[in-house]
């Protein structure tokens, strides 16, 4: 079994990406009035995966972001605030 360490740098800018992420899509499902409830069943998602990802603490694949944010109907500017997120970490890590 190979195990990595993982570096701290790196974990710290994952976890600050995931609470961004979570707060992103939180907004974005609160501005477009829909339930946690109601958005699990339309992506069927487990509610509790959709609060830990809203928390942060959860981070979801590719696949599941994208199904989120088209169930919410979130606008290009949410996607992009997400790039640019990624890229603002990831200069100050470096």
């Amino acid at each position: 079994m190979n195990h990595r360490l993982k570096d701290p740098a790196t974990e710290n800018r994952n976890q600050a990406f995931r609470f961004k992420l979570g707060a992103i899509i939180r907004r974005e499902r609160t501005n477009a009035r829909l339930s946690r409830r109601v958005l699990c069943e339309r992506v069927g998602l487990a509610e509790t995966s959709l609060c830990r990802i809203e928390d942060g603490t959860m981070t979801p694949n590719i696949v599941l972001v994208m199904d989120l944010l088209w169930e919410i109907d979130a606008p290009q500017s949410a996607c992009l605030e997400l790039f640019q997120a990624d890229a603002e970490l990831r200069r100050a890590a470096a």
